[in-house]
């Protein structure tokens, strides 16, 4: 905030001391939302609000980076990723350095693998129907990058990482 106040009005008298003063006694700031967590759309909506709202619960492995005709562009902080020339395929490249699910531990290309595995599965909580349709398998190896294979070509298959997986 007091960065945004020196943006507006950088000549501010005690501006740079105020900044410096708040940020020495509270140099880590707590963002709450109002929000309750159990009606918070996970999935991508056209609700601004309830997608930024939903980021601070799970981050999507993929993201939408902008509106567009189609539907892209996509980004992602977590991956590197391309869709096979016939776009029935997405290839994840896991990004060095990614926190996992175990403390300490690392992202890994199988633990994505198992949570797609889970949303293809009618017996899991995780489990989506859309994505069960559409999905046929992962196959990860620590070594080589996660090829995600669909039933049928998409158009964009990054589209179905734009939820949180984990």
């Amino acid at each position: 905030l007091c960065s945004r106040l020196l943006d507006v009005w950088p000549a501010t008298a005690g501006g740079q001391e105020l900044a410096l003063s708040i940020h020495q006694q509270h140099p880590l700031v707590v963002v709450g939302v109002t929000t309750p967590l159990a009606d918070l759309p996970l999935a991508p909506s056209d609700d601004w609000a309830a997608q930024r709202a939903g980021r601070l619960v799970g981050r999507p492995l993929i993201e939408r980076a902008a509106a567009g005709g189609e539907g892209g562009p996509y980004r992602s902080a977590l991956v590197e990723f391309s869709p096979s020339e016939d776009r029935s395929q997405l290839t994840l490249k896991v990004l060095p350095n990614v926190r996992g699910f175990a403390p300490g531990k690392d992202l890994a290309a199988a633990d994505i693998a198992r949570s797609l595995a889970a949303r293809a599965d009618p017996s899991l909580a995780a489990f989506d129907p859309a994505f069960a349709d559409v999905f046929t398998s992962a196959n990860a190896t620590d070594a080589e990058p996660l090829v995600v294979t669909f039933r049928l070509p998409q158009l964009h298959p990054e589209a179905w990482f734009s939820s949180p997986i984990f």
